[in-house]
């Protein structure tokens, strides 16, 4: 199980227009099952979106954050982690702290971050 966060183009919006996590979720079709969470859209293209961000990360194999939504910036690790099945987040917007997510038991990637180990 995959979750995507944040389909909107823009932070905090919900104009899907020009949006990059419509060639993610492409790219993903292909994955098991696919969720995805925006607070401000309906939808995404063909893919409906869930409201409710703890039932998209319910049993949550990996998180993807696309967005920074201040409802995010707001998702303390433990919460996350408690929501999900496995620790594993890419954060494409640099939402989270390394540190901070990797003291949680998150096998963490944040564009731009490089690898440190």
């Amino acid at each position: 199980v995959v979750t995507v966060l944040g389909a909107s183009f823009l932070e905090d919006s919900g104009d899907a227009r020009n949006s990059p996590t419509e060639a993610l979720l492409r790219l993903l079709g292909d994955v098991g099952q696919l969720r995805v969470h925006d607070p401000y859209l309906e939808a995404i293209g063909s893919v409906k979106v869930e409201r409710e961000m703890t039932e998209a990360l319910d049993g949550a194999d990996a998180a993807v954050f696309m967005v920074a939504h201040s409802e995010y910036s707001e998702l303390a690790p433990k919460a996350l982690a408690d929501s999900m099945r496995r620790r594993a987040v890419v954060d494409g917007r640099n939402i989270f702290s390394r540190e901070k997510m990797q003291e949680a038991g998150f096998v963490y990637r944040g564009v731009g971050k490089g690898l440190i180990r």
